[in-house]
């Protein structure tokens, strides 16, 4: 009889860790989560929640794609190719007035928006104003672009004596390594790959976040469409409460969850993957979400973002928050 119980409980266990649960078994629920960019260690989290069985232990099977930008990313899911993405707020809101994409956000990831500015500290650019009759590279679409004039306005900088210099995505560290500009706009998630690029060329990196000269917004979260939160909200909050799990995972063992990273994508640098987990944890953890769970939502900030994306890409009109997130599916 013991030996028989000690089977049961080894099969019960291995039971759970595949993911199936105790009774009548039934499918999981298939969805597509849709990323913003090429996978980098950034993305760790989402990894870390498949490879432990985070999100089979919610009942859902899922398959996590690349992304090519926010934009497109959001797009995706507002028509039905993908139940879930990962992407830019600010791309969100533009959307949700521009083309009435009915898409919100189910848990913001960063709460403190990325955007930044890269000098070399060889350049003498020490602060925002420093930025004024430079060169500075760019890609036409980049949120970080656009945003600089709100970035501008907190920070003291006269826009008019900004030189910009644009190029395509692939283009633009190459663009900043080889100094053909003084500077250039990108996420501070970038910092690690760039700083050990230009460390190769016997450069120092500094980077001006723009969250630190007055610019508070929120920035890339988890989104679904409306309708199909009020269809599927059980399905929905599951995936919230995996992927946070994932992502609380990575804070806490970052070399495992950029080892599971890996093994799908060999080419992320391990020491590089490690230091984009090690922000996405300072831009996520904020004192918001540390009080009401990760993915937490603040309404005056939301509206606070609202009204700057408006402002900075001079839209015709207001959205209230509500448009934007819910608060719903986040565990607390």
């Amino acid at each position: 009889m013991r030996a028989m119980m000690r089977g049961v409980a080894f099969l019960a266990v291995l039971g759970l860790w595949a993911g199936v649960s105790a009774g009548p078994t039934r499918a999981a629920e298939a969805v597509t989560f849709a990323l913003d960019w090429a996978i980098l260690g950034r993305h760790a989290g989402y990894f870390a929640s498949l490879e432990n069985g985070y999100y089979s232990a919610e009942g859902l099977n899922v398959t996590l794609l690349r992304g090519y930008g926010s934009g497109d990313t959001i797009k995706r899911v507002a028509a039905g190719r993908g139940e879930f993405g990962f992407a830019d707020i600010g791309a969100l809101i533009i959307g949700r007035i521009r083309e009435d994409i009915r898409v919100k956000s189910i848990g913001v990831m960063y709460s403190k928006a990325p955007h930044s500015i890269f000098v070399f500290t060889k350049s003498g650019i020490k602060g925002p104003k420093d930025l004024e009759g430079k060169a500075v590279g760019s890609t036409a679409g980049s949120s970080v672009r656009m945003m600089f004039a709100g970035f501008a306005k907190t920070a003291g900088v006269n826009l008019d004596r900004i030189r910009w210099v644009y190029v395509d995505p692939v283009s633009l560290f190459p663009l900043f390594l080889a100094e053909r500009v003084d500077a250039m706009t990108e996420f501070n998630l970038a910092a690690p790959l760039i700083e050990k690029q230009a460390a190769a060329k016997g450069l120092k990196v500094q980077v001006i976040p723009y969250a630190d000269h007055g610019l508070s917004f929120y920035s890339n979260a988890l989104l679904a469409r409306d309708d199909y939160l009020r269809q599927k909200p059980a399905v929905a909050r599951g995936f919230v409460k995996a992927t946070m799990r994932g992502w609380q995972f990575a804070f806490d063992r970052p070399d495992e969850a950029i080892e599971i990273l890996r093994k799908a994508h060999r080419e992320v640098d391990p020491v590089v993957g490690k230091a984009e987990v090690q922000i996405v944890k300072e831009l996520a953890l904020t004192p918001e979400a540390r009080q009401y769970g990760l993915g937490y939502v603040d309404r005056a900030k939301m509206a606070s973002s609202i009204d700057l994306i408006v402002d900075a890409f001079d839209l015709k009109k207001r959205i209230a928050p509500e448009e934007v997130y819910t608060n719903d599916f986040i565990s607390r």
